[in-house]
């Protein structure tokens, strides 16, 4: 039986409805939505019946941007400064101005995870490969 027709089947069954549309969807390990500002990735938990947790995970944004050091270079105040934090170079006077030059070190995005079995952080979530707050 197909997962959206046991769903469909067990709502018909408990009379249960739903006032919303639902989108059902099966997953694999690993990154399962990309999005331009996070991601959402699936870790098969360890447990009797198939079961995934899931771990939430903003992108990287820009770091600080330096007036002072963009001024220091010769870059006007105005579309050139956004131009460089939004991290593309720009060319003043044949020289080329690079967003490292005038930004701080990018922000790690943050990251949560979601589970509805308890877990062993250590062996649940060692697929994600990186620190995860629980």
């Amino acid at each position: 039986m197909e997962l959206n027709e046991f769903i469909a089947t067990n709502m018909k069954v408990m009379n249960f409805g739903l006032s919303f549309p639902v989108l059902i969807s099966s997953v694999n390990n690993g990154l399962v939505v990309n999005e331009e500002k996070y991601e959402v990735y699936a870790c098969e938990a360890e447990h009797s019946v198939t079961v995934f947790s899931y771990l939430f995970k903003e992108k990287e944004k820009p770091g600080e941007f330096y007036p002072d050091k963009a001024i220091a270079l010769g870059v006007p105040k105005g579309k050139l400064w956004h131009t460089l934090q939004c991290g593309e170079e720009v060319t003043i006077e044949n020289k080329t101005i690079k967003p490292s030059q005038v930004m701080g070190p990018n922000i790690a995005g943050k990251k949560i995870g979601f589970s509805l079995v308890i877990l062993d952080p250590q062996k649940n979530w060692r697929s994600f490969s990186m620190p995860v707050i629980i």
